[in-house]
C-alpha cells in the first residue's frame, strides 16, 4: 500500500510540474505596432495551445488587406478576442468605429475547446466540437460536423445573397442563444436566411430573427421573437414562447395553406404569441441591433418559459452594439500642450462589455513589455472608466514615440491594446548672443544706430546680462528716450526696445520720505490711496506689501506715489497686476510661484480623496468640490507652466496676488 501510494504523487508531481501558463498575443495588421503579430495565422501557428490572442482593430485599411492578414484556420485551442464592433447609436461606445475585421476563419480538428469574441467577420466555420462563438458580427456563420457548438450574443446579418446567415448541418447539440439574426433588408424575404438540417439537439433560444427564409428541421425554437420571416420547411420543430410578427408587404407568415409543411405546431402551442404589431413590440429606433429592443409594455416582457422577456435583449444576454467578453478601451488622447520635457499628460476611456466591472490597467511607451508587465494604472473600479495618466517621458529622444494602454476586469480578462502616436520637439537651439548697443535721444522718433554705442557680451552664450552705466555728462535737464538692440554672433539683430529716461537738474540735499500711498485703478486724489509710512531718509529700497482683499480677481492698475516729510507729492507710479483666483494657490501645494511638476505629483498623491485612506483632502481641490479627481486634473493641466510672473502677461514683470489669502503684490526699489 506504501509504495503504490508513492507511485501516485510522483506521477502527480510529475502532471504539476509540465503545467504551463497560457501566453497572451498581440496582433495588429499595422506595421508600426508594437504587436507581436501583424498576421493572424502567424499568430495562431506560433501561439501554443491554450494561448489568448488579442486582435487589434484595423477597419482603417482596404478590406483586401485584411483578408490578407485576417485569413486563418485554427488547428489548436485558442482564444481570440476582437476589440468588439460598435454601431452608430450605441452608448457609451458611439465614438468607437474602428473594428478587428478577419475574411475567413475556420476551426478545425485539434481546435476543440475554442473561444472567439469581439470581431467581426466575413465567414466563420466550426468543424470541430467545444467551441465557443459570442459577441461578434458575423456575416455567414457555418457549424458543419461539429458538436457541442455554443453560438451566443452574435450579430448575424447576411449581406450578400449568395450565403446563408446560419447554417447549421451533421452537427449535435448546438446551443444558438440570444443572437439577433438578419438578412440585410435590400436582400428582401426571399434569401435564405437559416439552413438547420441533420443537426440534432439543436436549440435557438431568446434570439430575434428579422427578414429572409429559413429551412428548418428538427430544431426547438423558444423564447426567440420572428419578424418579417417564414419558413420554407419546419418539419420535426418545436416551438415555444416565440413571438410571431405580422408584415405589411409580405404573406403573413405560418398560413398554414402556403407552406409544404404543417405549421400546427406554432399555431397550436398555446405559450407562442403569432400576429403580434411589430409597431407595439419593438423601439424601431437607434441602432441596426439596438431598433429590435422590446417595448416595456410589450408582450414580450415576462413572457419566456424562464420568467424573462421573449427576444435577444435579456439582462446577460445580448448586449447593444455587441462586444466581446473582454472590456475595451475605446478612447486614448495625449494632451497637446508642449510640457512634455517631463511628464506625457493622457486621458482615457474603458467599458467593460458583460457583467464585470474594468478593475486595473497599464500603459507602455514605444516596446511593449507584454500583457499584465507594463505599467500600471491606478484606477477606481466600474463599468465605466474615466481616466487620467501622466507617463514619465524625461529619458525620451526627439522623435515620434507610442504610447499603449490597456485594462483588465474583474474575471482578469485583458483588452486589446489601444496604441497612440505623440512626437516630442527638439529643443531649438538658440543663437549666441554677440553685443548690444544703446543710443540716447531727445527724440520720440526711429533711433538712429548708426551712432549706437556698443557693449560686448560677456558670456558668449544664448542668454546674456549687460550693465550700462550711462555717462550724462553736458546733458540738459528733460526727457530722453534710451533705444536698445541686441546682436547675435551671425550678425542677426533683435527687435528695439525703447525706455524713457528723465534727466534733472541737481537740486540740492532731497527731502526725507514720510511714506507710499496706493490704490488700484482709479485715483481717489492725493491722500485718499491707503498709505504706508516708512523711515528711510531720502532714499528707500525695500519692500512693500499692498492688502489686495477686496480686489475682483483680473487685471488691475497699482498705482503707487510717495510723499516727503514737507507734504509733496510724487509723479504717480503705474503697474499692471493681475489678482488671480485662489484656485492658483491651491494647485501651487508648495507655494513657489509656479505649477510645474512637483505640483503634478502631490495632486496625483491626492487623487481619488476623499476614500478611506484619506477621508479629507489635504490639497488638490481646484474646484472646491470636496474631492481630488479628473476635474481637478483638467484644470491643474489649463495652469500648468504657469508662474506669478507669466500670469502678468509679458513675463517679464509684474505682480500677482491671491485676494482670498490677504497677501498681496510686492514691490521694491524707486523713491
Amino acid at each position: 500500500m506504501k509504495i503504490k501510494l508513492n507511485i501516485v504523487l510522483a506521477l502527480a508531481g510529475v502532471v504539476l510540474a509540465c503545467t504551463t501558463q497560457a501566453s497572451t498575443w498581440r496582433v495588429n495588421i499595422n506595421p508600426s505596432s508594437t504587436a507581436d503579430f501583424q498576421s493572424l495565422q502567424t499568430a495562431v501557428n506560433s501561439a501554443a495551445p491554450g494561448d489568448i490572442l488579442l486582435v487589434e482593430a484595423n477597419s482603417g485599411f482596404a478590406s483586401e488587406v485584411y483578408f490578407d492578414f485576417f485569413n486563418a484556420i485554427i488547428d489548436k485551442p485558442l482564444e481570440i478576442y476582437g476589440s468588439g464592433y460598435f454601431l452608430a447609436a450605441n452608448y457609451p461606445t458611439a465614438n468607437v468605429t474602428d473594428e478587428a475585421l478577419c475574411g475567413s476563419i475556420q476551426f478545425v480538428a485539434g481546435a476543440e475547446n475554442s473561444k472567439i469574441s469581439g470581431l467581426s467577420i466575413q465567414n466563420l466555420e466550426v468543424n470541430c466540437d467545444f467551441v465557443e462563438v459570442s459577441g461578434n458580427r458575423i456575416e455567414a456563420c457555418v457549424v458543419n460536423g461539429a458538436n457541442n457548438t455554443l453560438v451566443q450574443r452574435n450579430f448575424i446579418e447576411n449581406n450578400s445573397a449568395g450565403s446563408v446567415a446560419l447554417t447549421v448541418q451533421l452537427s449535435s447539440d448546438t446551443q444558438i442563444q440570444f443572437n439577433i439574426i438578419s438578412n440585410n433588408p435590400l436582400l428582401g424575404t426571399g434569401a435564405l436566411l437559416m439552413q438547420i438540417e441533420n443537426a440534432a439537439n439543436t436549440v435557438v433560444d431568446h434570439c430575434t430573427i428579422v427578414n429572409g427564409e429559413s429551412i428548418t428541421q428538427g430544431v426547438l425554437f423558444m423564447n426567440s421573437i420572428f419578424h418579417l420571416h417564414s419558413f420554407m420547411d419546419l418539419a420535426g420543430c418545436v416551438f415555444q414562447s416565440n413571438i410571431f410578427t405580422f408584415g405589411t408587404d409580405v404573406v403573413t407568415p405560418f398560413d398554414p395553406s402556403g407552406l409544404p409543411n404543417d405549421a400546427s405546431p406554432i399555431y397550436n402551442d398555446p405559450t407562442n404569441f403569432t400576429e403580434v404589431d411589430p409597431a407595439g413590440l419593438f423601439v424601431l429606433t437607434g441602432s441596426p441591433d439596438g431598433q429590435y429592443q422590446v417595448q416595456t409594455t410589450s408582450v414580450a416582457v415576462g413572457n419566456a418559459n424562464d420568467g424573462t422577456d421573449i427576444g435577444a435583449f435579456v439582462i446577460g444576454g445580448y448586449h447593444v452594439g455587441g462586444g466581446g467578453s473582454i472590456p475595451i478601451v475605446t478612447f486614448l488622447q495625449v494632451s497637446p500642450d508642449s510640457y512634455w520635457t517631463y511628464l506625457l499628460p493622457a486621458t482615457y476611456t474603458a467599458v467593460s462589455t458583460d457583467q464585470t466591472d474594468v478593475h486595473g490597467g497599464e500603459y507602455f511607451i514605444d516596446a511593449d513589455p507584454g500583457v499584465g508587465v507594463a505599467i500600471s494604472l491606478t484606477l477606481t473600479a466600474g463599468p465605466q472608466v474615466d481616466g487620467f495618466l501622466a507617463a514619465d517621458i524625461s529619458g525620451l529622444t526627439p522623435g515620434v514615440h507610442v504610447l499603449g494602454l490597456r485594462v483588465v476586469n474583474d474575471d482578469g480578462a485583458w483588452s486589446t491594446t489601444h496604441e497612440t502616436t505623440f512626437e516630442i520637439q527638439p529643443d531649438p537651439v538658440l543663437p549666441t548672443v554677440a553685443s548690444l548697443a544703446y543710443v540716447i535721444s531727445n527724440d520720440a522718433g526711429a533711433a538712429n544706430f548708426s551712432a549706437a554705442i556698443p557693449v560686448d557680451a560677456t558670456q558668449d552664450s544664448d542668454l546674456e546680462e549687460f550693465t550700462i552705466n550711462y555717462d550724462f555728462t553736458g546733458m540738459q535737464p528733460g526727457v530722453y528716450f534710451v533705444s536698445m538692440r541686441v546682436y547675435d554672433a551671425q550678425g542677426g539683430e533683435s527687435v528695439t526696445y525703447r525706455s524713457q529716461l528723465l534727466v534733472e537738474e541737481d537740486e540740492g540735499p532731497l527731502p526725507v520720505l514720510a511714506g507710499f500711498e496706493y490704490f488700484l485703478d482709479v485715483d481717489p486724489g492725493y491722500g485718499g490711496g491707503t498709505f504706508l509710512p516708512v523711515s528711510s531718509g531720502d532714499l528707500f529700497d525695500g519692500e512693500l506689501q499692498f492688502e489686495l482683499v477686496d480686489a475682483n480677481p483680473g487685471p488691475h492698475v497699482l498705482y503707487l506715489r510717495n510723499q516727503d516729510e514737507f507734504g509733496a507729492w510724487s509723479v504717480s507710479y503705474a503697474h499692471d497686476i493681475v489678482v488671480v483666483d485662489e484656485m492658483f494657490f491651491v494647485l501651487d501645494q508648495n507655494n513657489d510661484c509656479n505649477i510645474d511638476v512637483a505640483d503634478l505629483l502631490l495632486l496625483l498623491a491626492d487623487y481619488g480623496c476623499p476614500n478611506a485612506g484619506a477621508p479629507v483632502c489635504d490639497g488638490g481641490d481646484a474646484n472646491g468640490d470636496g474631492a481630488v479627481n479628473s476635474s481637478d486634473v483638467l484644470l491643474f493641466l489649463g495652469l500648468f507652466g504657469q508662474s506669478c510672473d507669466s500670469l502678468y502677461g509679458d513675463g517679464t514683470s509684474g505682480g500677482i496676488a491671491n485676494p482670498s489669502s490677504g497677501q498681496g503684490s510686492t514691490l521694491g526699489g524707486g523713491n
